[in-house]
Order: C-alpha cells, then structure tokens, then sequence
C-alpha cells in the first residue's frame, strides 16, 4: 500500500475528523504537516526549499516589519471591497517591477472593487510590483511575537492530553517515525489564536462578499478559512501547482461535511484536475478556469525549439535527479545542450547540496539555471525535451510540444496517468534516457490536449465565475 493510501486509512481508523481538542478540530490543521514529515523522516522526500521562517524569529527582523506596518497596514485608509485577496507572494520581474504570478494577471480585468493582503516570504516582500494595491500582514506578524506565550491557548484538558499522547503514540507506531504531537499541536493551537483575532479584523474591515487564496493548507489561509466560514463568506482557492491522487493537501477520506479548514471553490487549470484526486467539495464548486500567467507565456515565447534538454528540478528529488543529469551530460553528442533547471528553492544551496552539478557546469557540460533571468517558460520554447519526475511545470512542457521523460524517483507515481495515456515515459537510468531522447520524434507517439490540462481563455473565464459567485454574497454578521 502506498504511503498516502496508508495515511488515509490511518485517519479513518481513527476517526480524526471528529476530534476536538480545546474544541478545535484540529485534525485538519496538522495532518498536511504530519505527512509531510512521515515522508521526510521515512526518507521518501527530502527538504524540498530553502525553509522560510514563521513570524519574527530575530529582534533585528523589527525595524523592517514597523517600517511595513505603518506604510503598508491593512486597515489605513481603506474602505470596503468586495474580493478581499491573500496573495501567494509568488512573484516574478517581468518588466521592472514584480508580478503575482497567480492573481496579477486577472485582478484589473474583473468588474468588482478588491484588496490584496499579502504575508511576508523570507520576512521581506518584493518591490516594486505591478499591483499598488497591496497591503501587508506585518503589523499582525508583530503583535504575534509579543503573544508567543499563551498558556490559555494551549491549555488542555484530561480527556485532550490523553487524546494527543494517544495519537503521538500511533503515530510514531503505525509510520515507525518519531513526530512529536503534542508540541505540534500546541504551536498549532496558539498560532490559531494569535490569527484568529487578526483575521476578523480585516473580515470585518473590509467586508468582503468573496474572499480568494492561493494555498489552502496554508496554515493562515486555513484559519482564513474557518473564520470565512463562521461569517458565510465563500471563499475560493486559486490552483498554485500539481494536483494528484497523492497530494494530502487536496485528498480526503469520505467525509460527512467538509473541513472548515478547506476553501468553498477551487478554481482550477482545467478538467483534468476534477478526476485525479478525492475532493472534499462537491463536484459542481470545482471550476475550471484556466492559467492566465501560463497563457500569457505560451502566447509570448517565439523561440525555435533545438537540440536541448531541459531537466525541471525539486528539492524534495533533486539529488538523484541532478546525478542522473550528470551521468546523461557524459552520453549527449557535443551539438546537444543539457539544461539543469533549479527549482527557486534551491537556489541558494545548490552548490552546497549538488558539488557534482556545480563540477559539470565548471566543465561546461551542464548549463545550472540559478536564477530568474529567464522563465522556465523561454526554456520550454528553445527546447525538445524535458525530464522530470512530478513538477506542476512538466505538464506545462507538455503544452509546449516537449517530448517528456519521467524519472523513478519518489513522487514519480503522481505522474502515472501520463504515461498511462502515452503521453510520457518512464525512464530509470541515463542509458534508458539517451535510448528514448534517440528514439523520441521517430516512432514515439504522443497525444497530448493542452485544454484538458489548461483551459483556454482562462481571463473571460475567472471574469464570468467570479461575477457567478458574487451573487452568493454573505449573509454572517461582519
């Protein structure tokens, strides 16, 4: 049994949806992290980007975060919207200033008044951006530093206490790992009270009719969600990456009713992602709507694909990718180009972690891309093949045309359907990938409908959806 399929029956064994502590159901906050360290300790994945820290961690931090909340506090000067939207952070420098991959190609297209709140990455946020119509969580980010110690808010019962010991303890037996429960959901359980307060105040500031995300299982957009719910505010969730089967993040168990913790709508790529995954909402509040940022490249990139092969790394695989890319570069005849794409998480450590990829690019046999300079999109356009082993990007190369080549590294199975449908193939080894990208263009067929994974004219899309959902409006009291 798979490890996803085993924490699935592990929950419903259990019956963890149904379990309070301090009346909070808790459950939903905490399993996404709990899976992901059961693979990480298992050694199924390892860390997949440089860690960002939660909150203030350094009194040096301050200057910054004050400097932010008095320019940038989300309640000066505002009047109410009716999209209230919690920006991924995700951004890119198109031009001279950065853009929200996931929001800043659509927000100045709808008819509708909107805000957008925005959580610091790395303590800092870009700048200058397209939007000037964002506001920062740093002044919230403060306070917080000053409530870390909130007895009441972690305050269990008898009945709780045995209940966490219980679950630590089938934890660590059941996955044979060592999680430490108890401390998780207590920093789980006083987070959620220092936010709690936070975000009614920009609910109730803003008055919003819709309230949009871009990462459920964030641990603020969780809160964001139940608070939403309390005061019947749909909320919908933008789709940020690969959706599977194996995703803990977007499969649940059969469930009575949906977690509070998880968003109304989710606005998806396109229809593929409705059947690869067991949803928690019903079928009719998934809504395909396309990728405006990915159409926007795929109508940008002119270049002329050549002999050049495009390697998509992760943290979570990146190792034995980038030695499988080495061994590769020893194989390619000298008119080939093998490109090695790192994901932005790597970045600062990759020299650290791949000495091996760093020799080859010394050699010049492997070109390391560290940086933003150009979009993983102008390496599809220049490109004819790809390699990879789970990236949301690989369904994007395969957009573009690229011959695609799956590596057997864990995660490789969220791919399956893909290759099911001969539209990739699995490869082991480098002799195995030289034999395919040789054979790739002759004999190899591919039926690949870029509409079923991204849908076409996604900004008419999001337009007529969001003017749909406008029309549930809220009827809590803000």
């Amino acid at each position: 049994m798979q490890m996803h399929e085993r924490f699935q029956e592990f929950e419903k064994a259990h019956h963890l949806f149904h379990k309070r502590v301090t009346d909070v159901e808790i459950w939903q906050y905490i399993r996404f992290i709990i899976f992901f360290q059961i693979l990480k300790k298992s050694g199924i994945f390892e860390t997949p980007h440089t860690a960002t820290e939660e909150g203030i961690q350094r009194i040096g931090q301050l200057p910054r975060l004050l400097y932010n909340s008095l320019c940038f506090h989300p309640t000066f000067f505002k009047k109410p919207v009716d999209l209230l939207v919690f920006g991924s952070n995700s951004k890119v420098k198109l031009t001279e200033e950065y853009w929200d991959i996931f929001t800043d190609f659509f927000l100045d297209e709808l008819p509708f008044s909107s805000q957008v709140i925005e959580f610091p990455r790395f303590n800092g946020h870009c700048r200058p951006t397209v939007n000037k119509n964002i506001r920062y969580f740093d002044w919230y980010l403060i306070s917080s530093f000053f409530q870390r110690s909130l007895p009441a808010a972690t305050q269990l019962s008898h009945e709780d206490d045995h209940f966490v010991n219980e679950l630590d303890r089938a934890l660590n037996t059941e996955f044979n790992v060592d999680l430490n429960i108890p401390q998780l959901i207590r920093r789980t359980l006083r987070r959620r009270y220092r936010y709690l307060k936070a975000v009614r105040s920009l609910l109730q500031h803003y008055k919003p009719r819709l309230v949009m995300e871009v990462c459920s299982y964030d641990p603020l957009n969780q809160i964001l969600n139940e608070v939403c719910a309390s005061f019947s505010i749909p909320t919908i969730e933008l789709q940020h990456g690969l959706i599977n089967s194996f995703h803990i993040g977007y499969n649940f168990p059969p469930l009575e009713k949906q977690p509070v913790t998880f968003p109304k709508y989710m606005f998806t790529f396109g229809e593929y992602w409705h059947r690869v995954c067991n949803w928690c909402i019903p079928d009719e509040n998934l809504i395909p709507i396309g990728s405006p940022y990915m159409e926007y490249q795929w109508q940008k990139v002119k270049a002329e694909p050549k002999d050049q092969v495009l390697f998509i790394s992760q943290g979570t695989i990146g190792r034995e990718l980038s030695k499988l890319a080495v061994d590769l570069s020893e194989k390619l005849p000298s008119n080939m180009r093998l490109v090695y794409k790192l994901h932005p998480g790597e970045y600062e450590r990759w020299k650290e972690i791949y000495p091996w990829l760093l020799e080859k690019q010394k050699q010049a046999k492997i070109d390391v891309i560290d940086t933003r300079a150009k979009t993983i999109y102008d390496f599809f356009g220049e490109s004819r093949y790809q390699v990879g082993v789970y990236s949301t990007a690989i369904f994007e190369g395969l957009c573009f045309g690229l011959h695609t080549f799956i590596v057997c590294l864990p995660g490789y199975e969220y791919m399956d359907d893909l290759i099911d449908n001969n539209q990739a193939y699995h490869v082991n080894t480098a002799d195995e990938l030289f034999a395919l990208i040789n054979k790739a263009g002759k004999d190899m067929d591919r039926k690949v409908n870029p509409e079923y994974f991204f849908k076409r004219n996604s900004l008419k899309n999001i337009q007529s959806a969001v003017t749909e959902l406008m029309c549930v409006g809220n009827s809590g009291e803000l």
